[in-house]
């Protein structure tokens, strides 16, 4: 007597790329703060494709996350232990210019002319300070009022 034939059903089993799960690039980039770079090579593809997924689950860092770098610094903040905080000597610069705009009346030029003068450091360390600097400062503290009026179109 011979024994019935066992039929073995072969189970396809694919296993979604760590990459592509959702979960594991949130916890990773968002919860545990790597970088774009580190979790390539954790996850064990190019800097390209992590991108990519996290433009597609729309996963994207606060400012707050953002700010691992001096060079992303504002002009009136530093970065002490990883986390943004008030750089003293910068806010009493930016205080100066606030006055100088908004009660002495001077240009973004002029103030950016003074500043050089008297040899303040930019957030850079550069040597000169530009008026587009300046601007930025004003825009932020909400006191920018731009000199010109669009012309009007007939």
């Amino acid at each position: 007597m011979s024994s019935p034939p066992y039929v073995v059903e072969i189970i396809p089993f694919f296993r979604v790329p760590a990459y592509e799960n959702e979960i594991v690039l949130r916890q990773n980039y968002l919860e545990n703060g790597l970088t774009v770079k580190q979790m390539s090579v954790l996850l064990g593809c190019g800097p390209t494709t992590i991108k990519k997924q996290l433009r597609r689950f729309k996963i994207k860092k606060t400012e707050a996350q953002e700010v691992r770098h001096k060079a992303n610094l504002k002009y009136g903040q530093k970065l002490v232990s990883g986390k943004v905080s008030d750089h003293k000597q910068e806010s009493s610069v930016k205080k100066a210019i606030i006055d100088m705009y908004v009660n002495e009346g001077l240009t973004v030029t002029s103030i950016a002319r003074v500043l050089t003068q008297m040899k303040i450091p930019t957030k850079k360390r550069g040597k000169k300070w530009d008026h587009s600097v300046i601007i930025d400062i004003l825009k932020r503290e909400g006191v920018y009022q731009p000199k010109r009026q669009p012309k009007e179109k007939e």
